[in-house]
């Protein structure tokens, strides 16, 4: 209940400032209603959030993503993530790569963007048009360029609107990954 209460509050103060759509960073979150938090170093602390969070939801890599991952990776095609997401997702998507053989450095550093080190979220055009201008700057087009998102509000509709391809997942299981997956292959 504190915690919900310090997200409303800092919220709150973001759009006040205009922002739209304003993302928290949980660890901060964390610190404002554990004092005892602050205390840890980061490891330990970061270890926490992944305990903390594990207690509210699982994360795991579908069999589909991992292969999709997997090949896209072999075939040196540019990856990167676009996500409402906290620190402690790096981690857990770290250790859900990692049974693969896979880094997280699998994902282009300019080419991922996380909402916690934006201060804003998804579906805020803002957050398309950074990566949109991350990928100009590399000499690609939006148009050129394919987002995938499980979400039609938060995911495809505004990556449409900066003209991204973009792939909808909006099945259960495996079977839209191995669809896109020969959608990329036929496409190359």
């Amino acid at each position: 209940m504190a915690c919900r209460s310090e997200i409303t509050n800092l919220h709150e103060k973001s759009k006040n400032r205009g922002i739209r759509f304003p993302e928290v960073q949980w660890h901060r979150v964390l610190g404002r209603v554990l004092p005892e938090f602050e205390e840890l170093p980061p490891g330990a602390a970061m270890d926490f959030q992944v305990a903390q969070q594990s207690l509210f939801r699982s994360t795991s890599l579908s069999q589909g993503a991992a292969t999709c991952l997997m090949d896209w990776t072999a075939a040196d095609i540019p990856l990167g993530i676009a996500s409402n997401a906290q620190a402690y997702t790096l981690q857990e998507l770290s250790s859900a790569l990692l049974p693969l053989g896979l880094t997280v450095g699998i994902f282009s550093q300019d080419l991922s963007i996380w909402s916690w080190r934006l201060g804003f979220s998804k579906p805020d055009p803002y957050f398309f048009q950074t990566l949109a201008s991350r990928l100009l700057a590399r000499g690609l087009e939006p148009c050129h360029c394919l987002m995938i998102g499980d979400r039609m509000d938060n995911d495809i509709l505004p990556a449409r609107a900066m003209e991204f391809q973009t792939w909808h997942l909006h099945r259960d299981g495996d079977g839209d990954w191995a669809e896109l997956r020969q959608a990329v292959k036929k496409h190359g």
